[in-house]
């Protein structure tokens, strides 16, 4: 009788508990797309948040991803500073929010910052008020100064979560402020990939972070229809950012090394490049980075070539190759797993409709028990295969 050792024991009992769990919030959120949610989770393989993202997701329709994900990164990366270390205390994702900022403010009282108007530009400007168009993160921070806004976070991800998916932001100040929750309020304008404004994408936020409908905005501005012609006019003709232009596939290689170079001690920046990009040379510097969870979303990629994924599938970090095993749709590249010491692998590459036959085949007499049902399960499995199966 052969028996595990203790670090093998270990190693088949967290993968197993991180297949049941992907398994159980799949079957309670099924409108939810749950594998790409769990590559977001920051805990990795363990997916500690996934049950906790997918909920808020489900239950709560103002809910955005561009939210969600940089909260739940920066409470896992952080999770000494808050007061109570289960996400599940947090009952809505406003909840958390509110957590990450008083943690931020905090750290960032006791540190002092060299404030950067850099990337910002006054579009309209009178006795009362100034419009500003905010297009860096310094700009950011510096006017949205005692706002609730969680983009203006030095050391959290929202402000390149929104810019990536190309979101302008645009401040209205009062010159002499009273207090006020709508001293400052924040224009987020979504755009499509031709920089247009999308209909009803232009969202307003008072600096308690709350959004406010109109009626409000024009008690407190009677000029709020010309401050947002002015916004929907300069919006359009803003370039995109950075990492807008990496998602939308129109940057250069110099332009991705450049956000490779900028953003290079920020992970969670960079997992969104290995995600997005679809140059090869990018690709193929990320399969080499140090991180195994970048390496696992360039594995994931739909972009990523088969030159860099037969360099990815000899990884020996096993959330590498189970991002080949579930997601590649080459047949040559996933028989390259048929023989993979780890029975998760083999779980995802049974699972995957883009094996070939002979891979299937090939599965359907692995010793595991659970690999050989979920051939049977493949739509791309041979009759003769069956056969042997149920034989």
């Amino acid at each position: 009788m052969k028996f595990l050792s203790v670090s093998q024991l270990r190693s088949f009992v967290k993968r197993n508990l991180t297949e049941g769990r992907l398994e159980d919030v799949q079957n309670k959120f099924p409108q939810l797309d749950v594998d790409q949610l769990a590559r977001q989770d920051p805990s990795g393989p363990k997916l500690k948040y996934l049950s906790w993202m997918a909920k808020q997701l489900s239950n709560n329709d103002k809910a955005k991803m561009e939210d969600l994900v940089p909260s739940v990164q920066y409470f896992h990366k952080n999770l000494s500073r808050f007061p109570s270390k289960d996400i599940n205390v947090y009952k809505t994702l406003k909840d958390l929010e509110n957590a990450v900022k008083s943690v931020s403010e905090k750290k960032s009282s006791k540190e002092k910052r060299q404030e950067d108007k850099a990337g910002s530009e006054t579009i309209y400007e009178d006795k009362e008020v100034a419009l500003v168009y905010v297009g860096t993160k310094e700009s950011c921070q510096l006017y949205g100064k005692g706002t609730k806004w969680c983009i203006t976070m030095r050391d959290a991800s929202y402000f390149e979560q929104y810019t990536g998916a190309n979101v302008v932001f645009y401040f209205l100040l009062k010159k002499q402020p009273l207090g006020d929750p709508l001293d400052k309020v924040a224009f987020a304008v979504k755009r499509d990939k031709e920089n247009k404004i999308l209909e009803n994408e232009l969202e307003l936020y008072d600096a308690e972070d709350n959004q406010i409908d109109d009626r409000l905005a024009f008690a407190e501005f009677p000029d709020l229809e010309f401050f947002i012609g002015e916004i929907v006019v300069d919006a359009s003709h803003k370039p995109k950012g950075l990492l807008a232009k990496i998602k939308d596939g129109e940057s250069s290689t110099e332009e991705e090394q450049q956000a490779l170079e900028l953003y290079k001690n920020d992970d969670q920046i960079t997992k969104m490049i290995a995600d997005s990009t679809k140059n090869e040379s990018t690709l193929l510097s990320l399969a080499k980075h140090k991180n195994e969870e970048i390496r696992m979303w360039v594995a994931g990629n739909s972009n990523t070539p088969p030159s860099v994924l037969k360099i990815l599938v000899k990884d020996d970090d096993f959330s590498v190759r189970q991002a080949i095993a579930y997601s590649s749709d080459n047949p040559e590249i996933l028989a390259m797993l048929v023989n993979d010491s780890d029975n998760f692998i083999r779980y995802n590459l049974a699972t995957n409709n883009n094996a070939s036959p002979e891979t299937l085949a090939i599965l359907a007499t692995d010793n595991d028990p659970g690999v050989r049902r979920r051939v049977a399960q493949n739509s791309s499995v041979s009759q003769e295969t069956l056969k042997t199966l149920i034989s």
